[in-house]
């Protein structure tokens, strides 16, 4: 079965709970990608609310009701975020080799996307923009 942003999610849940990674990031909000090529596309690959909220979650405030309906148990009604740090976080998948993936604060990708002349990033330059851990 190829691999999914739903197991990113899990592995990264995983390594952004270990005591030295909670210490490093403390209250972070984080939007998780996977590429199985070799670059990203901010319009395509993106919803189209995630990474404004992103950038308002650090740069403003964003508000977050957790729904009634929700089928996971609930941990609380809502929440508000008011300069919380936020990261893009972007995993190239390559099949049969270890899995990486880069750590990049939202206004530095931002930043790159506003400055690319083509509608992507490429790999090469993602892994310029943050600090890449391995899984």
């Amino acid at each position: 079965m190829a691999y999914q942003e739903s197991d990113f999610q899990t592995a990264f849940g995983s390594w952004i709970t270990e005591p030295q990674h909670v210490a490093l990031f403390g209250t972070s909000n984080f939007e998780l990608k996977v590429c199985k090529g070799k670059s990203i596309n901010p319009v395509n690959d993106f919803q189209p609310q995630q990474l404004p909220e992103l950038w308002n979650s650090k740069n403003n405030f964003v508000y977050h009701k957790i729904s009634d309906q929700s089928l996971d148990r609930k941990p609380w009604d809502c929440s508000l975020w008011v300069g919380t740090p936020a990261y893009v976080v972007i995993m190239f998948y390559v099949p049969r080799k270890p899995k990486r993936f880069t750590i990049i604060d939202i206004d530095v990708f931002l930043e790159a996307v506003e400055r690319s002349e083509k509608p992507y990033l490429k790999q090469s330059v993602i892994e310029t923009l943050g600090i890449t851990y391995a899984l």
